[in-house]
Formats: structure tokens, sequence, C-alpha cells
């Protein structure tokens, strides 16, 4: 579930843990890839860590994968190394080395996407420390003035 959580994360450019445990209380996508399950900001994060390379081996084959199916904009993976067209000549084949160069390309794109993301959490974690995202650390928030409130509203 948190593999499934961080990849949509990432399909939806969420790259802080915060934001992410955020998205998996708020937005339906990821309510329905957590199955409802609601891990906080600390759990996602070490997650991350403990598995990060193991996690962008999976991005990079579902990017390969959305490449190969047209999913994703960009030019074309071809697993077999090669393409011809019916009208086919030395200009329309996609050539071995043609296809390594793009997937070293992809490589490059996530090295980087990952240091990225390292960086914005290690800044995050600075600035926020120990402390969950601000709508959960709400200090002097009363539960039956809410519910008055409410009350009012429905009268």
């Amino acid at each position: 579930m948190l593999l499934k959580a961080w990849i949509l994360g990432f399909v939806y450019r969420i790259y802080r843990c915060r934001l992410l445990a955020k998205a998996i209380l708020e937005n339906l996508p990821f309510i329905w890839i957590s199955g409802n399950q609601q891990p906080d900001f600390r759990t996602l994060n070490n997650f991350r860590l403990k598995l990060k390379d193991e996690i962008k081996k999976v991005f990079k084959k579902i990017v390969i994968y959305g490449l190969e199916q047209g999913i994703i904009e960009g030019k074309d993976v071809f697993v077999d190394h090669t393409k011809n067209e019916a009208n086919s000549n030395k200009h329309k084949i996609v050539w071995r080395k043609q296809v390594e160069k793009q997937l070293e390309k992809i490589d490059d794109e996530l090295d980087e996407l990952f240091k990225h993301i390292d960086k914005i959490n290690e800044e995050e974690g600075k600035i926020f420390g120990n402390k969950d995202f601000a709508e959960k650390e709400m200090e002097g928030f009363d539960d039956e003035k809410v519910k008055n409130i409410i009350g009012k509203i429905n009268e």
C-alpha cells in the first residue's frame, strides 16, 4: 500500500511525505489506493528512505511501460531494440544504441528526481521537525464549538 501511495504521489507530483499523508486523508484517488488506511508522514518517509532504490526501480519500470503504451508523452522505447515501419528506410529504424541512450536518459532523469525528493524532504524535516502538517497540529481546537456552528448552519 505504501509503495502504491508513493507511486501515485509521484504521478501527481507530490514528493513530500507530509503532503502525501495529507493527500491520503483528503483525495479520493489516494484514499482508494491506500484502502482507506491513513499512515502518518513518518511511516511514509521511513518507507521511502528504507526502500529508496527499490521504489526507484519500480517507478522506472512504470515510466518505461507508460512510454511503451503511449500513456506518457515522450519518445517511444522499444523492448526488442528495433522498429520497422511498413515503408521503412534507414532513417525510420530505431537502433539498439538509440534505445540504450533513451534508457540512460530515463535513469538520469529519475536520479535527479529522487535527489530532488530527498532534498525537499530534508528541508521539510528541518523546518517542521517532528511535527505533523499544520491541520493536524492545531491547538485550541474545540469540538463543541464546531458542533454548535454546524447546528446553527443546519438551522
